[in-house]
């Protein structure tokens, strides 16, 4: 597993304490659990936050989040299903993305996704 750097670290600890879909962590809390202080422009402010958040993830951290009313924030994966979720509408707002990229370039999405293979993206 690659070194993760201290607010990282720091991040993880935090989220120990939020495990599983049904313990999320709004994105403001957690701010504040991680910084010591309240973002004043959730866009802008929370971009350092939501860097770290990748950075865990691509070290293998199972940081998933939700968007649903009743568990709206971050948590660390506890079960297979957990991991299901977060995975699957991750797959689903890539998809969109990749439609809509497809869409403004005309051709269909067979076709752009076999284009992004031929490119080895």
């Amino acid at each position: 597993m690659e070194e993760i750097s201290p607010l990282a670290f720091k991040t993880y600890l935090i989220l120990m304490n939020y495990q599983g879909r049904e313990n999320a962590i709004d994105m403001g809390d957690l701010y504040r659990l991680v910084f010591n202080k309240s973002f004043q422009n959730k866009i802008s402010d929370t971009r350092k936050l939501r860097t770290v958040i990748t950075e865990l993830r691509q070290c293998g951290f199972p940081v998933c989040s939700s968007m649903t009313k009743e568990n709206r924030g971050y948590y660390l994966a506890v079960t297979a299903k957990d991991i299901e979720d977060f995975v699957n509408t991750m797959e689903r707002r890539a998809l969109k993305t990749l439609m809509l990229i497809s869409r403004v370039k005309k051709i269909s999405l067979p076709v752009y996704l076999g284009q992004l293979s031929l490119r080895g993206e």
